[in-house]
């Protein structure tokens, strides 16, 4: 058996090259950036009135004016006329160009108009430019705004936008099948279960998961125990996808088929089993073809906090060009409370995360699915190391 960081570095070293693609700018959310950015002029691209108001010359107000005759106005979206006596002014709203011949706004909360004329305080403290968002003062054209590599947020979608990239290069998420094995498992929607029946929970929980992360394309699948069907069907969806997760008929059981099926499918294997609790079982390969396969244990809890920590953790890699940052990596916070090692074993335990701290609590085994309701996530104990209440531990969220 290898370690949690030696799987890690495996699963790592096995990934396929990056695949890169220009998709269409309301379908970027949540996919990573694969080029810089540039502004394309400056930002803002003129001098911007930040208030609606009157715009005037400040060689007027240091002549001693307080009233100013109104010339016009300018709106938002047009052209502005320039100011043509230094002595009057010109309405503006917010969002218009600043008018030449003017370089400074009053707002209307201190102006008062009558006859169109406007009047302002004689204390009235002005300057140069007041109330003016300045040309260039956020960005200059040709400067990167977004660097390759970044999560394409709703901020990032209005960068994208303004400088018009309708059309961004990002990182190309895998189409992903899950796929859940076992005779005992029935549809979700089955209403009368014999004893030994249970409803397949694995794969719309790890569909949900993975989907908590970026905009995937997950399709799920159920296969019975049978080797020859099994051997027939994932052929086929290993020629569809790009990533396949198995749940269930990797451990050490008779009817556990799938490290026998994808060895005959030329999946190679490149690791079986972890040291750690729950999840032992976690099976990992490459196909023909480069495909990542992963075979999760069927137990809920193992099935769950092996995707978590591995899945997601190569999927992060996969749409980040390598440059896994952020949640995908798990975050650092305070242990609430003690903790005893596992000899040799990394421990996964679920965890509430309040104010950075978090306080963990036991589950009645791996098939304990309903304890997890309500969690955070899980925090990861190092093998062979007491954890003391205050000390840093790595936890894994179930969401962004």
């Amino acid at each position: 058996m290898i370690t949690v960081e030696e799987a890690l570095g495996l699963i790592a070293n096995s990934l396929p090259t990056y695949k890169l693609q220009n998709t269409a700018l309301e379908k970027a959310h949540g996919l990573y950036l694969a080029e810089d950015v540039l502004a394309d002029r400056d930002f803002p691209p003129y001098h911007r009135v930040a208030m609606d108001g009157i715009a005037i010359n400040m060689a007027a107000y240091n002549k001693g004016l307080r009233s100013f005759p109104i010339e016009g106005s300018v709106r938002a979206g047009e052209k502005p006329k320039p100011l043509v006596f230094v002595d009057a002014c010109l309405e503006v709203m917010t969002g218009a160009m600043l008018p030449a011949g003017t370089n400074m706004v009053v707002p209307y909360e201190q102006v008062n108009i009558t006859h169109k004329q406007a009047s302002i305080a004689q204390d009235l403290k002005v300057a140069v430019m007041m109330n003016i968002h300045q040309k260039g003062s956020d960005v200059l054209q040709g400067h990167v705004i977004l660097k390759r590599g970044t999560r394409i947020l709703a901020p990032e979608i209005a960068a994208l936008a303004s400088v018009g990239k309708h059309t961004p290069l990002v990182f190309s998420p895998p189409k992903i099948a899950v796929i859940c094995t076992g005779d005992e498992l029935v549809d979700i929607n089955a209403t009368h279960l014999e004893d030994f029946q249970i409803r397949k929970s694995n794969s719309y929980a790890i569909k949900a998961l993975i989907e908590s992360f970026g905009p995937f394309q997950v399709d799920l699948f159920h296969l019975k125990d049978q080797k020859e069907l099994m051997l027939k069907e994932v052929q086929g969806i290993l020629d569809k996808y790009e990533m396949v997760l198995l749940s269930g008929g990797v451990s050490a059981g008779k009817f556990d088929f799938v490290p026998t099926v994808l060895r005959d499918l030329k999946v190679q294997e490149i690791f079986h089993k972890i040291k750690q609790r729950p999840g032992k079982p976690l099976w990992f390969g490459q196909g023909p073809a480069g495909q990542l396969v992963f075979g999760l244990p069927g137990n809920p809890i193992s099935a769950l906090f092996c995707c978590r920590r591995y899945v997601i953790t190569a999927l992060g890699w996969l749409i980040s060009g390598g440059q896994l940052k952020g949640i995908f990596e798990g975050e650092r916070v305070l242990a609430e409370s003690d903790y005893r090692p596992s000899k040799g074993v990394s421990f996964f335990r679920p965890c509430l995360i309040k104010q950075k701290t978090a306080g963990y609590y036991n589950t009645n085994g791996s098939g304990d699915l309903l304890s997890l309701c309500g969690s955070d996530g899980f925090v990861e104990f190092p093998p062979d190391r007491e954890i003391k209440a205050g000390e840093e531990v790595l936890v894994f969220s179930w969401r962004v």
